[in-house]
């Protein structure tokens, strides 16, 4: 039996209420509410023994705002003190661009929001090509900081 990616890690919208199907579910959505737009992120917040990961789906109306899914994971940190951050920050944009897999064949452009810096003096810049240059490559629009809504303000605040 195959079981699709979808179904292992479920979505919830912000009441906790959980999705078993996130490609339906968006699928759904989007066919009850013309002009919707699909922005995915992803942030991490480290604590003593592990690391959080929130990924985002956000489907954006103009004018109306955006209803928000995410899913929250876990991982073990796997060194004592501080886990390297270039690790840590390419896992979110890997996340982020799993998410966008699961859905692209929605056939629905969808804009991947890296939670890495344009500034040069912000360390995450140091990945900030890498991660908009991969996004892209596999055909989403991407965009960082400071645009990077999905992932430095929703996925933020699911992630503390």
């Amino acid at each position: 039996m195959i079981i699709k990616i979808w179904e292992m890690k479920k979505f919830q919208n912000r009441d906790g209420d959980k999705i078993d199907n996130v490609y339906d579910y968006v699928k759904n959505w989007l066919n009850k509410n013309e002009g919707t737009n699909i922005f995915i992120g992803c942030d991490s917040q480290e604590t003593n023994n592990r690391i959080t990961y929130v990924t985002t789906i956000c489907l954006y109306q103009q004018g109306r705002g955006a209803h928000v899914i995410y899913r929250k994971e876990y991982e073990p940190k796997a060194t004592r003190g501080k886990t390297n951050m270039h690790t840590r920050l390419w896992a979110e944009v890997t996340k982020s661009i799993e998410v966008a897999e699961m859905l692209k064949d929605l056939d629905k452009q969808i804009t991947v929001h890296v939670d890495y810096n344009s500034k040069e003096s912000e360390k995450s810049n140091q990945l900030y090509e890498a991660g908009i240059g991969y996004a892209k490559s596999m055909g989403y629009d991407a965009v960082g900081k400071p645009d990077a809504w999905a992932a430095s303000s929703a996925a933020d605040n699911y992630c503390r």
